[in-house]
């Protein structure tokens, strides 16, 4: 049987093409860690807009540090599941294998992508470019390859020093705003789009043959569901100087 390989990583006539195993791969801080975590007892949860992609497993065999990049993928580390950061360590000692063992909290490029506070206002520009110029001028390292071309185009879209306004928070905003999903991949690339990202296919189904995936589990969770939701509306200028006490403001129209 021919060994398993992705294109331009595999000898002609001895793989079978565009295939890679089932297992788990582990790199921390760009080293391989293959074999040193329980491929059994990790866990992701990916999530769009708002909430951060997060990752937990656990290691023996080295000392990991809070900071250092972790990153989880499939069959090869081309194809990552998850990537970003050790935000959190705890140290324990399994007895039945005597060795250390460092419990892992991982979070996404979120803390790298937040390094900046974004202040400006787009005038009739569309969502398209607000999205790109805030990853262009407010952070370092992310690319936009995956924003949707020709999205909606808005009067305004104000964030000021004020707002205290973070990358991912004015992300979320705009994408609110005009009804899109946004979120930062594992390569540290933004996809921004409405309705779905055409260039994926729908995934194959599971069936009780794909004993790679015996161990699945899935969670439901209510937590995102709204009973209230704050709505932006249409802004404009001020027409003209307004006195103090004046009760009628000109505004240009909407």
């Amino acid at each position: 049987m021919g060994k398993a390989a992705i294109l331009n990583r595999g000898r002609l006539n001895n793989c079978r093409l565009g295939y890679h195993t089932g297992r788990v791969l582990l790199v921390v801080n760009g080293v391989t860690r293959h074999a040193n975590f329980d491929e059994d007892a990790w866990q992701v949860a990916l999530h769009l807009n708002e909430r951060s992609d997060e990752a937990s497993l656990e290691v023996f065999g080295f000392t990991p540090a809070v900071g250092q990049t972790l990153t989880l993928a499939f069959g090869t580390t081309q194809n990552p599941l998850f990537a970003g950061l050790i935000i959190g360590l705890t140290l324990g000692r399994d007895r039945l294998n005597d060795r250390s063992v460092y419990h892992i909290q991982a979070k996404d490029w979120t803390p790298l992508l937040d390094r900046r506070l974004v202040s400006q206002l787009w005038v009739n520009t569309s969502a398209t470019t607000i999205a790109t110029q805030i990853i262009s001028t407010y952070t370092t390292g992310f690319t936009t390859t995956h924003v949707q071309a020709g999205l909606e185009t808005l009067d305004q879209f104000p964030v000021t020093l004020a707002d205290g306004a973070s990358v991912s928070q004015v992300l979320t905003r705009l994408a609110n705003r005009i009804g899109a999903i946004q979120y930062i991949d594992a390569d540290k690339d933004l996809h921004f789009f409405t309705g779905s990202e055409t260039q994926y296919s729908n995934p194959a189904t599971l069936a009780a043959e794909s004993s790679l995936f015996w161990g699945l589990r899935y969670t439901k969770d209510l937590s995102q569901i709204r009973t209230r939701i704050l709505v932006e509306g249409s802004g404009s200028s001020v027409a003209a100087a307004c006195a103090v006490g004046d009760t009628i403001i000109p505004v240009e129209d909407l």
